[in-house]
């Protein structure tokens, strides 16, 4: 036994080294990169004056030169406070409205600083934030082999002995969640579906996080903050920085969507599993007590505009996905005769997630991760052939390459076998799909929230956004999770009032919660868009732009002064009674 734990540790030592080799040229790659973007003599000017944009693209130069041109005519008056802004997507979509928020921040609260928190290679990033005359810049850095051997020995010994990885996923390491944001990396990086074993993988990110935590928390102890802004809560490092801000009480700022947008004020550390497009449960009851007719009538045009024309505010990256095929209908009557079912049987429709995304956003979930949930499911249905089961895969799974375990290609063997199993049609429009289920099933899913809106029952997994809130829903296990599937046709619809809640629930989510920003242009959030494109759009709201007649702003004035955890859209302040 000691030989062979000595073996696996001087063979982890080994791919550490290895690792750490391959950053190099990976670091050669990224000069490359640079120097294809900004040239080797913009290089040299940028770092020499980083306040310089050394990009080859003259739109975006246009763009940083007239975004500079606003922020330095309507200069704030400083007061005492200090807050952090982040950027870890790499993408300017999302620098630009993370600085936005920071603008408004430093505007509402007259704070002294504000500090931009960004990878130290990240140029465009600086770039950017410089842009909006923020100057001071604090840096996480990779740390240099020797320091981090030192972090990655300290994990080794930490993990290596007797944790499973159920263990591992309830791990809460100097108070916050590692477990969790770990595996969650390690899933999306890596490309497998679930963590079997404690392997290199997982501890060599745990050594990552770990570094993360303690560069991130020495910047905490230096100075003292009021708040931190950032959007993406999770993975590395925004799950490790994200979760020590609530852990330090710092207000928490979290920007949700695109174009559209609202601000997410979190301020405790229980909320660190609620999801940014989550409606706070004080907000939805006075809606519900107050305006009940009005929001149901609202709630009912956006999600019809949703499910019939792809419409969605709130996930409009994702709608480009799930609504692309709004035409191919199908019916029951003809999905039984394709597939030789018995049309008195009942159809359980499951949809499935993405292996690679959204494992541990929402808390509580009855099973360890999304792969796990939908084996199980599937090895329950092949045992239970008094249900039909229609499978529908998740739009975005052509979104996520490096996945190792296809979707299709994982139900597909259980549709060779099992003839009451079959695939749902790829191109079939979301409502007509939602036609063909008697019950759904999902994780947890927002279809949930859809086919109870359509007055069909969904079988859920895991925590939703709007269970607890909507309809009280407690966490589940895996046993009372296959009760329910089992008596799937005794489950009963649900009420009017349930249906009706849930348009309340859209209506707030997609309308009150979320508004145009003028300076945000209405474009795809991808890697490969035309950036030039991009970049002209932005120069024109930019030219447009009116300071002192910012809508927007008004919007977060008022979420501030009444303490709201959303931004508000007032255009409703007077047909709403609560606002």
């Amino acid at each position: 036994m000691f030989l062979r734990k000595s073996l696996i540790f001087f063979y982890y030592l080994f791919l550490f080294i290895l690792i750490r080799i391959k950053k190099n040229f990976i670091d050669l790659d990224y000069y490359r990169i640079s120097i294809k973007r900004y040239g080797v003599f913009g290089l040299i000017k940028f770092y020499l004056n980083r306040d310089f944009n050394p990009s080859k693209s003259k739109s975006f130069q246009e763009f940083t030169k007239k975004n500079r041109t606003i922020w330095k005519l309507n200069k704030i008056k400083q007061g005492k406070k200090k807050y952090i802004l982040t950027s870890f997507v790499h993408i300017p979509e999302d620098q630009i409205c993370n600085s936005l928020v920071s603008k408004y921040i430093e505007r509402t609260f007259k704070a002294k600083s504000i500090i931009p928190l960004i990878n130290k290679k990240d140029i465009q990033s600086e770039i950017i934030m410089r842009s909006y005359g923020f100057k001071s810049f604090k840096y996480l850095e990779e740390p240099n082999i020797f320091s981090h051997l030192f972090v990655f020995i300290k994990s080794y010994f930490l993990l290596i002995n007797n944790r499973s990885p159920k263990d591992f996923l309830k791990l809460k390491f100097r108070d916050i969640f590692y477990g969790k944001i770990v595996s969650e990396h390690v899933i999306r990086h890596t490309g497998y579906p679930q963590i079997n074993n404690i392997n290199f993988s997982v501890i060599y990110n745990f050594s990552v996080a770990l570094d993360i935590d303690n560069q991130f928390s020495s910047i905490l102890k230096k100075e003292k903050y009021n708040g931190i802004i950032m959007s993406e809560n999770q993975f590395l490092p925004c799950g490790i920085i994200y979760q020590r801000s609530l852990n330090k009480k710092l207000n928490v700022y979290a920007r949700h969507g695109h174009p559209k947008i609202s601000i997410i004020n979190f301020r405790k550390f229980s909320e660190v599993y609620t999801a940014r497009a989550q409606i706070s449960k004080k907000l939805f009851r006075t809606i519900v007590k107050r305006d009940f007719n009005f929001a149901v009538k609202e709630g009912k045009k956006n999600f019809y505009k949703k499910i019939n024309k792809g419409i969605d505010n709130v996930w409009k990256r994702e709608s480009r996905f799930v609504y692309k095929n709004l035409k191919y209908k199908i019916h029951k009557n003809s999905i039984c005769k394709i597939f030789k079912w018995d049309r008195k049987k009942k159809i359980l429709l499951i949809f499935t997630h993405t292996f690679l995304d959204g494992n541990y956003v929402q808390g509580w979930r009855a099973f360890k991760d999304n792969f796990e949930w939908l084996k199980e499911t599937l090895d329950f249905a092949s045992k239970n052939p008094q249900y039909n089961y229609l499978i529908k895969t998740h739009p975005m799974d052509s979104f996520y390459k490096k996945v190792k375990v296809k979707t299709k290609d994982f139900v597909g063997e259980y549709c060779k076998k099992f003839g009451h199993i079959k695939l749902c049609p790829e191109k079939i429009s979301p409502k007509s799909c939602f036609g063909l289920a008697d019950v759904g099933v999902t994780s947890h899913g927002t279809v949930s929230l859809e086919l109870n809106a359509l007055g069909k029952p969904c079988i859920s997994a895991g925590r939703t956004s709007w269970g607890e809130i909507v309809q009280n829903l407690k966490p589940i296990n895996k046993n009372e999770y296959f009760k329910k599937l089992k008596n799937a046709d005794k489950i009963e619809k649900p009420s009017k009032l349930i249906r009706n809640k849930m348009y309340i629930y859209f209506f707030i989510q997609q309308s009150l919660m979320t508004l145009k920003h003028p300076l945000v242009a209405e474009f795809p959030v991808s890697r490969y868009s035309n950036k030039d494109v991009f970049w002209s759009k932005n120069i024109k709201l930019i030219k447009n732009y009116n300071y002192e007649n910012d809508f927007f702003y008004k919007c977060f004035k008022y979420q501030v002064k009444n303490n709201l955890r959303h931004t508000i859209n007032l255009q409703y302040k007077k047909k709403l009674k609560s606002l």
